[in-house]
């Protein structure tokens, strides 16, 4: 079935871990009025339609996992708000244009998952400028041309 839009209700929810079900239609709009929640996984599931800007909203959210869905379009530039975010993995869905400047300013991101997805043009030029917790970075599979956007990075160890 789908996820239901009733979850808004659970304003105190701060846990949502949905993954590998068979969760299907458009990704819930309603999980922006989540006030709470810091960590939201429903990866692997059957989901379409695009990521809601009202996610913006949500600015406790820590760790965000919407791998292995269909979702499509732009990864809208406001969620670049969501300041306390440590993982944003979006791997294996239908996503297109470019990576908003705004998420290359989350300085508390250490994982950024973005492999094979429909991406296009440049990495931004400082994206590794305010990512100094950054530890994984994928990106293979999508139609990126530069990444010259992470020459700022610290690389140890590698």
């Amino acid at each position: 079935g789908s996820i239901p839009q009733t979850l808004s209700h659970c304003r105190g929810l701060q846990i949502l871990l949905a993954p590998d079900n068979q969760f299907y239609g458009s990704f819930p709009k309603s999980l922006g009025s989540l006030s709470e929640l810091k960590y939201l996984n429903i990866s692997g599931n059957r989901l379409t339609g695009t990521i809601p800007v009202a996610l913006a909203n949500v600015t406790k959210l820590k760790r965000f996992n919407i791998s292995e869905n269909q979702i499509q379009g732009n990864i809208p530039p406001e969620l670049g708000s969501v300041t306390h975010l440590m993982a944003f993995s979006m791997q294996m869905n239908n996503l297109t244009g470019t990576l908003p400047e705004s998420l290359f300013n989350l300085s508390a991101l250490s994982g950024l998952i973005f492999m094979t997805n429909q991406l296009i043009g440049h990495l931004p030029k400082n994206a590794g400028r305010f990512l100094p917790n950054l530890e994984q970075l994928y990106m293979a599979a999508n139609n990126l041309m530069e990444l010259s956007g992470l020459l700022f990075l610290m690389l140890q160890d590698f």
